[in-house]
């Protein structure tokens, strides 16, 4: 039976030569069996073949960690990755309890934050993306949870082993039943607009967003799957959806800033949304660099539509423009002298 435990990440390195063997193993077969088995999954038309193939390594090399970290055989037996009744296609693991588990990996190429700096002062929470296909694929139907991964590798697959290798980890953030992923996470089609870090970049395909803080815990990787059972997955799956925000702090007052523009909500109900917040004079900024607002601000200055006193606001807030100079890249062209 599992007690539930805060999604605090847990850490596999797989740096330098103890783990390079595990990384040939990963790339290895994903070679070995590209005709058999995962070329049908590089069809598509937004990445080369050879970016699906290391996508596919990366995927299998956490499938092994976690695999060996378990005790198990770092490759599943054939006969069991194709065994519909424990769970098939649908199946990374199945635990003594029969739970039907997908290990589920994102690569990132710095390490793990669960927050991360962003503007406006206002910390931003760490996501995770799923693709709807993997929870709507009536072939995937078996599957009862994720295992939700953030794997770090090197800039070559599969690495080299020096003793100075730093960048291979496996950061297992938590689990999380499938249900409760397509009941809570945020389903964001194609083209919509995400922040990461410092920028913002649309999405290519369909995602469904679903946050860190949101997943379930584990303190003991091994316990953990020893120990879980279906009524714990279906525990999970009944959690009432509205409870855990599925977007970050900063998303959350441009949501409720948009209301109010929109007139469906009041000031005073923004304020004191934004309080509970514990956003009381911060404002994150717009999705639009200063330099468009500051841009806008004087022409509706020169239209008369607002005063000239609206600058120096503007300056008191926080709100200043980027000029060609301040650019590290272009500041060798201006001289002292130039204004």
């Amino acid at each position: 039976m599992y007690k539930y435990t805060p999604p605090t990440p847990l850490v596999i390195d797989l740096n330098g030569k103890n783990n390079l063997d595990i990384r040939k193993k990963a790339n290895d077969y994903v070679e070995d069996n590209w005709e058999e088995k995962f070329s049908k999954l590089a069809k598509s038309k937004m990445q080369t073949v050879e970016k699906k193939k290391l996508d596919i390594k990366r995927g299998m090399l956490a499938q092994m960690a976690i695999r060996r970290e378990l005790g198990l055989p770092e490759i599943e037996p054939e006969e069991i990755q194709l065994n519909e009744a424990l769970g098939g296609l649908a199946s990374d693991l199945t635990n003594p309890n029969g739970v039907i588990m997908d290990v589920k990996m994102e690569n990132i190429t710095i390490d793990f934050q669960e927050e991360y700096d962003g503007s406006g002062g206002i910390p931003r929470q760490a996501k995770h993306n799923f693709f709807p296909r993997q929870l709507y694929d009536p072939k995937l139907a078996k599957t009862d949870l994720f295992i939700v991964t953030r794997l770090r590798s090197g800039d070559t697959f599969p690495g080299s082993g020096r003793a100075n290798e730093k960048k291979w980890k496996l950061w297992v953030c938590g689990w999380v039943s499938k249900k409760r992923v397509i009941s809570e996470g945020v389903l964001i089609p194609r083209g919509g607009i995400t922040e990461q870090g410092q920028r913002f970049f649309d999405y290519r395909s369909h995602n469904v967003e679903f946050y860190q803080y949101a997943l379930n815990g584990m303190t003991d990787l091994k316990q953990w799957y020893n120990d879980i059972e279906k009524d714990d997955v279906v525990k999970d799956e009944e959690k009432n959806p509205q409870v855990t925000p599925q977007c970050t702090t900063a998303d959350r007052q441009r949501i409720i800033g948009s209301l109010v523009v929109r007139g469906i909500i009041s000031d005073e109900q923004f304020q004191k949304i934004n309080e509970s917040l514990g956003l009381d004079g911060k404002f994150v900024p717009p999705i639009l660099h200063e330099n468009h607002t500051i841009s806008y601000v004087k022409h509706l200055i020169q239209d008369g539509k607002l005063p000239n006193s609206i600058l120096e606001t503007l300056e008191k807030a926080g709100i200043k423009g980027t000029l060609p100079q301040d650019l590290p890249e272009l500041n060798r062209f201006f001289s002292e002298n130039d204004g």
